[in-house]
This record gives structure tokens, C-alpha cells and sequence, in this order.
């Protein structure tokens, strides 16, 4: 059986804009998904075609192969330049806005405030700019211009670099190829694998939620247990070390949380300190 993968001409179009230095691996990443694939062969829909025997690869098992690729690509694979972990630790993590872009609470930095930043805590090297620019280079950090000022902030590649692909195009690009290309089985292909899909991530067993007509660009929903609204603010809570949690909960929770559902929270954190 011959594996097809009707997501790879979006991806081959998406990866090189959303990982510059990744744009010559993209064969490596397509032949990886259909090893994946390969691991779900039930999730794998067989057509005959041509005299020739298909299977077709479905959404999940992109997803599945971009979040072992890029993972591995992201922590293992890409070299740092020297001391670009020492500034990335100046860098608080970034948080998406519901479009998929970087928030309004996003800690920005000239590279005046990273030279005063990085000699506060002892880093011992005078020349900022190459360190910048390799950073930039390997997307760990992006850049702003603010009134002819360049901003700095730290890439939400590194926490999750799956999220940059936008997943609601991605599965409407799918179907468009499946009715163009593989309209016998296209209903079928469309029904099972690009409406609502649920996938286990292999490195943390969160359940991930891939919405197809989601309304934000950033399509990758954890699911948190109620009453909670998000799968960080669950691990927080689940996390906390300190004593009032209620303060420091409102303080960094993501949700919008109401009177009760915080006496919910504050009531089973309690239960499971007893």
C-alpha cells in the first residue's frame, strides 16, 4: 500500500514561512508523518485507484508528526548560538492571543534593555548584536518595530511550536484537495478525519482538540477539566507550592474566572492538600 498525504501541499507551502530554517527538511518531515501514520493504521483510509492500492493520511497524523518533528527540532536539533540560552532566560514565555499573534502583555525589549538585563545577572560578553541575530535567525526570538525601534521578545515557538501551523486552514485545504483530486472517497475522507478531532500528545498525554471551522488562528484547543478553562491554568493549580492560591491564582490564571468557579478550584486545591 502506497501512503498519499492529501495536508502535504500546505505544509510544503507553511513550513518554510513559519520555520526559515527548517525549509530543507520538509521531505524528511513528510516521510516522517507517514511513518506515523503508519503506527494508526486504522485511522489510514484504503482506496483503490488506478489499478494501484492507497492510503491516505489524515490531519491527526500531520499533527501528530509536526509535534515529534518540531519538538525534537526545536530542543535537540538546533544550535544555539553562544550564550543565546543565558538571554533567552531574560525573556518571560509569550502568550497567544486568540488570532495566533503574540499579547498585549508580551514583554518586549530593545537591545539596550537586554545589554542592561544581561549584565544585571552577570553575563559575561559585550557584543549583543550577533547573539540577536542568531536568535532571530533559528526563530527563538521575533522582533517588532516600534516607532523605528527594534522590540525583542521571546519566540511561543519554543513552548509550542505546532500552534504557529494554522490548523483550521490546514484541514480546509485538505478537503478542497480530497473533492479536487480524490472525489470518490472525499465525503468519507472528510467526514471521519477533518471534523472533530481528538489526539492524545505524545509527549505530555494532554488531549488536543483540532477544530476545523475554529474562528482563531490558532487552532489546537487543550481540553481542562471544568471548572477550568485551560489546560495551564489546571497545571498551575495542580502545580502550586505556595500558600494563598486564590491571589496568586487570579493573578496568573489565563481564563476569566467567576466567583464560583474560583470557590471550585480554591475548594478541591484544598481537599487534595487534606
Amino acid at each position: 500500500m502506497e501512503l498519499k498525504n492529501p495536508c502535504a501541499p500546505f505544509l510544503f507551502e507553511a513550513i518554510p514561512s513559519a520555520f526559515p530554517v527548517s525549509r530543507s527538511k520538509v521531505q524528511y518531515l513528510l516521510r516522517l508523518i507517514n511513518a506515523v501514520a503508519r503506527f494508526y493504521p486504522d485511522e489510514i483510509l484504503r482506496v483503490n485507484k488506478d489499478g494501484k492500492r492507497y492510503g491516505l493520511v489524515s490531519p491527526k497524523h500531520n499533527w501528530l508528526g509536526l509535534r515529534i518533528y518540531l519538538n525534537s527540532f526545536v530542543e535537540e536539533c538546533l544550535h544555539m548560538p553562544s550564550h543565546g540560552t543565558d538571554i533567552l532566560k531574560l525573556f518571560p514565555d509569550t502568550r497567544l492571543d486568540k488570532f495566533g499573534f503574540a499579547d498585549g502583555e508580551t514583554v518586549r525589549m530593545s537591545s539596550n534593555e537586554i545589554k542592561k538585563a544581561a549584565k544585571a545577572v552577570g553575563l559575561p560578553f559585550t557584543k549583543l548584536e550577533p547573539v540577536l541575530a542568531g536568535l532571530l535567525m533559528t526563530g527563538f526570538i521575533e522582533v517588532d518595530e516600534d516607532k523605528g525601534k527594534r522590540m525583542y521578545y521571546k519566540s511561543p515557538l519554543i513552548d509550542e511550536p505546532v500552534a504557529m501551523i494554522n490548523w483550521s486552514d490546514l484541514i480546509e485545504e485538505t478537503k478542497n484537495f480530497m473533492a479536487k483530486n480524490w472525489n470518490s472517497v472525499a465525503d468519507e475522507y472528510n467526514g471521519r478525519f477533518c471534523s472533530d478531532i481528538q489526539i492524545v500528545d505524545p509527549f505530555t498525554g494532554d488531549h488536543v482538540r483540532l477544530g476545523a471551522r475554529a474562528k482563531s488562528a490558532k487552532k489546537v484547543e487543550k481540553i481542562a477539566p471544568k471548572p477550568y478553562h485551560t489546560q495551564k491554568d489546571y497545571m498551575y493549580v495542580e502545580n502550586y507550592k505556595g500558600k494563598d492560591l486564590e491571589k496568586d491564582f487570579l493573578l496568573h490564571a489565563e481564563g476569566d474566572y467567576n466567583e464560583k468557579e474560583i470557590e471550585q478550584i480554591i475548594g478541591r486545591w484544598k481537599s487534595k492538600k487534606s
